[in-house]
């Protein structure tokens, strides 16, 4: 075992032993390296550096954890409002629009019994912001409750910290799991100052990093993606977290590095947990993910296999909605964007995954078949209507928490898969020898989806369809306006292999020497020693006009 590793085991041995004897006091050292911050309570010394861990890993999302830590604050001190605030809290995912109101009202209702009341009005303040959160009203109404209560309380404590970090989230928390850049620039500019106070606190650094993680303010992130993975080892989210930076800005071996750290942090936490084989947490999928995308940029193709792989092996160890989802996202970017695609061949059963990835796995293969296999593009193509049709029929199912994501029905991902539909359909028009009527259904898919707010993390759709139209446009012998569309997807997705090489070709064709310069330098800074990019696979050609 790793002088590291042992000292977490060691770590955790102390806590449990110190908590198992009443009235022991649980010294700060003796917690997991998650950030440095001050949230003084009237609750009993002894419990305070427990609910100080509590606070961190709240603020790294880690969830489950938190929860279970919150519960010992209440086991050692009943009477321990805060420690019931920090629970309900627990079930509060503001920047993934979830929240699992049952188990958050519950906690309140045990609140309600708790042998004291809060002794200030910090306190008192904090709670009724928490009330309002799990109150009677739509979620979009209870988020701006929660924000009316979180300002107040900012305004009544302007020097409290944990006051103004709180608020900056609950910013955040209205934008109910979309973006919106004006509400983020708010939030970013509390943070900002914040961050000059305490430049280890990882709520500060956590959400400034969501604040800024697209293309256009990615660069303002960097210092905070910098430090936060460094004052967090235990964390894996906090590990990924940096990854969200690097990957708008196409820092490749940076985002490689972020995700490799957040892996190991997540195989840590199953020796600590004494976890089966498998049983990971949504933290660690998600770099896994992430780690298999940033090696297909970097041409690793070899690697990118090795992660896809390591997702099947976990899903057969525990066969899951959020494994199977995992795995049909990282088998869909394997397939479209591999030299190799054939390797990723793998099955599993993929009834009831969440459609934006069931529709992005259907895509990848449809897509695989164009060029010599239309009627399996076809088959692919009513697959994903079929999916797509199904999910409109339920899309007001609701999905209270993270475990829901993968199972529910979300508009988004409806209409990722009608864009996905458009572009494959454009694709069989091809093949039939419409051009016409596909480059007009591509045209489609890109109005589509600039209309999406970019997102973080691997494109979605799977293909970005600024690419997909330079790729036909490309094959069809419009250079220019292929340029002008792998310069269009470059903005949505820096440094983007598929594009980079796109555009220099196309360049290359036009003898635009500038463009075609700049493009294959980045293709050098990106591949380094790996094999050069193919273009992608043939498409159909259809016909020029």
């Amino acid at each position: 075992m790793r002088p590291i590793a042992r000292h977490l085991v060691a770590v955790v041995a102390v806590v449990a032993a110190l908590l198992a004897l009443p009235g022991n006091v649980i010294r700060s050292d003796d917690s997991p390296q998650l950030g440095d911050l001050s949230f003084p309570t009237s609750g009993p010394p002894a419990a305070q550096p427990r609910f100080l861990l509590g606070v961190k890993l709240l603020h790294n999302f880690e969830y489950e954890e938190a929860q279970s830590v919150f519960r010992d604050c209440q086991r050692m001190a009943p009477g321990f409002v805060m420690a019931y605030w920090g629970e309900a809290m627990c079930f509060n995912h503001p920047l993934w629009g979830e929240q699992d109101l049952d188990a958050g009202r519950a906690v309140l209702r045990r609140l309600e019994s708790a042998p004291t009341a809060p002794r200030d009005r910090r306190e008192a303040g904090f709670l009724k912001a928490v009330r309002a959160l799990f109150s009677e009203a739509p979620k979009a109404e209870r988020n701006q409750r929660y924000l009316a209560a979180m300002k107040a309380l900012a305004g009544e404590f302007p020097e409290d910290r944990e006051v103004r970090c709180f608020y900056a989230l609950a910013l955040l928390g209205t934008c109910n799991g979309s973006r919106e850049a004006r509400t983020y620039m708010r939030a970013a500019g509390i943070l900002e100052d914040l961050y000059l106070e305490n430049r280890q606190h990882p709520g500060v650094l956590h959400y400034l990093i969501h604040c800024y993680d697209d293309p256009v303010h990615a660069p303002l992130g960097l210092r905070a993606a910098r430090t936060y993975g460094s004052i967090a080892n235990n964390s894996a989210h906090a590990k990924h977290m940096p990854a969200h930076i690097y990957l708008p800005l196409g820092m490749w071996d940076e985002m490689i590095a972020a995700n490799v750290a957040a892996w190991e942090a997540g195989q840590q936490r199953l020796r600590r947990l004494d976890l089966a084989a498998g049983h990971h947490d949504l933290h660690a999928l998600h770099a896994l993910q992430w780690l298999q995308y940033g090696y297909l940029q970097t041409g690793d193709d070899a690697m990118a296999l090795r992660q896809l792989r390591t997702m099947a092996e976990i899903h057969d160890h525990h066969p899951t909605a959020m494994t199977k989802w995992y795995f049909a996202l990282m088998r869909a970017d394997y397939v479209t964007n591999a030299v190799d695609w054939q390797a990723a061949d793998m099955r599993i059963d993929m009834a009831g995954v969440e459609l934006s990835a069931a529709a992005s796995d259907q895509f990848a293969w449809g897509l695989a078949a164009i060029r010599s296999d239309k009627t399996g593009a076809e088959r692919a193509l009513q697959r994903i209507v079929e999916l797509r049709t199904a999910a409109e029929i339920n899309v007001k199912k609701p999905a209270h928490h993270h475990s829901s994501y993968f199972e529910g029905v979300y508009p988004t991902s409806i209409r990722i898969a009608r864009i996905l539909e458009t572009q494959l359909e454009a694709l069989i028009f091809l093949a039939d020898g419409e051009t016409r009527r596909a480059i007009t259904r591509l045209e489609d898919a890109v109005s589509a989806e600039q209309r999406l707010a970019v997102g973080y993390g691997p494109p979605m759709p799977v293909k970005p369809s600024h690419e997909l139209l330079g790729d036909v446009l490309l094959n069809l012998g419009r250079h220019e306006e292929a340029e002008q569309q792998f310069q269009a997807s470059l903005r949505r997705t820096p440094r983007r292999i598929a594009s980079l090489a796109g555009l220099a070709e196309a360049a290359r064709r036009r003898n635009n020497d500038t463009i075609l310069t700049d493009a294959n330098q980045q293709i050098r800074e990106v591949l380094g020693d790996n094999s050069p990019p193919r273009l992608w696979r043939d498409l159909p050609r259809g016909q020029a006009r």
